[in-house]
């Protein structure tokens, strides 16, 4: 089945509502973001990510997309 990665970004933005710190989270929300191609949400995520944890595997492949 095809990724409904609107629904992932609302269950990703619940769970932030909980834990606004929680990485893995955050790195999941990015990745979606990513995917739909949503640059200014991505920026505005990844810079929580980095707060959290600046050595997160994640966001240099995030950050340089399609590489």
């Amino acid at each position: 089945e095809p990724n409904d990665v609107d629904r992932a970004i609302e269950e990703f933005r619940k769970s932030l509502e909980i834990d606004p710190n929680h990485e893995l989270t955050l790195q999941n929300l990015s990745a979606a973001l990513s995917e739909k191609g949503d640059q200014k949400e991505l920026s505005e995520t990844l810079a929580k990510l980095k707060a959290v944890n600046p050595n997160n595997a994640a966001i240099k492949k995030l950050e340089t997309p399609d590489q």
